[in-house]
């Protein structure tokens, strides 16, 4: 049951919005952490390719997320890609050329997540 509450928790996290995600290489700001709201010193950037999103850099904060994970559900207002080791992320649209992510790691029992607003490169 805690899985499936976590599940809804990432779905309800995604922006409302009619865009979709392009697939494109994308520079993104350094990531923030919704418990403590720290930031990340380092950019990275994210490729959308077809059904895999692919992290490059990024620094020690990209140490606990997936290089690579597959695309699961793709809603109107988000795409959630699952990584093999249950990470799950979510890829929001907010313009044509940009894309919020959330990162959250259901095996921690602390509800937080890293969260980055990215633009198409």
């Amino acid at each position: 049951m805690k899985f499936f509450k976590l599940v809804f928790l990432v779905l309800n996290l995604a922006i409302l919005s009619g865009e979709r995600v392009n697939a494109a290489d994308y520079l993104c700001q350094p990531w923030t952490s919704t418990l403590t709201r720290d930031r990340g010193v380092e950019t990275f950037t994210v490729v959308l390719d077809g059904a895999v999103i692919s992290f490059r850099g990024g620094g020690s904060t990209m140490d606990n997320i997936p290089k690579f994970s597959q695309l699961s559900v793709s809603l109107p207002s988000y795409d959630l890609f699952i990584s093999p080791n249950g990470t799950m992320i979510t890829a929001a649209p907010e313009s044509s050329s940009s894309v919020r992510l959330s990162v959250f790691f259901p095996w921690d029992d602390i509800m937080w997540f890293l969260i980055s607003k990215c633009r198409m490169i």
